[in-house]
């Protein structure tokens, strides 16, 4: 059984995150509705990443689609990175849209290389693929 003491500081870490909750999932929370308990966060990553705490997960997955429309219109590796780097500063944002691509991504993996995984992911997988079909005016001759 817990303590007076854990159980003081879990209601206390609750609270706060109802105190900085945004006005449209408290209104879910206490709603009329039967299923407004059954929406509250399923861990406490929303605590974890500050500003991110306020971006709703429809908006946070809408958000992470436009992105990834950007990258499958890049026309090159190195616009893809562009548009990537002027996304992301932060390692965890890097790792999380990779995992949002399904994309296998250690948290021991640097910047650099998820950075790689989702460029060759997004945008090289398709470019090679064009110009092995011969699309960019590059015939492949590999025998």
């Amino acid at each position: 059984m817990k303590s007076q003491a854990e159980l003081s500081n879990m209601l206390t870490v609750l609270a706060q995150m109802v105190k900085n909750m945004p006005d449209d999932q408290f209104s879910q929370l206490v709603g009329d509705n039967d299923s407004g308990l059954s929406r509250l966060p399923r861990s406490n990553e929303r605590a974890k990443h500050g500003p991110k705490a306020h971006i709703s997960d429809a908006s946070s997955v809408r958000m992470r689609e436009i992105l990834l429309s950007k990258l499958r219109a890049a026309t090159t590796r190195e616009e893809g990175e562009r548009i990537l780097e002027s996304t992301f500063s932060k390692k965890d944002e890097w790792f999380e849209f990779a995992r949002f691509l399904d994309l296998p991504v250690q948290r021991k993996d640097s910047i650099g290389r998820i950075r790689h995984k989702i460029v060759e992911y997004t945008v090289g997988s398709r470019i090679d693929s064009e110009v092995i079909r011969g699309r960019f005016g590059i015939e492949y001759g590999g025998r």
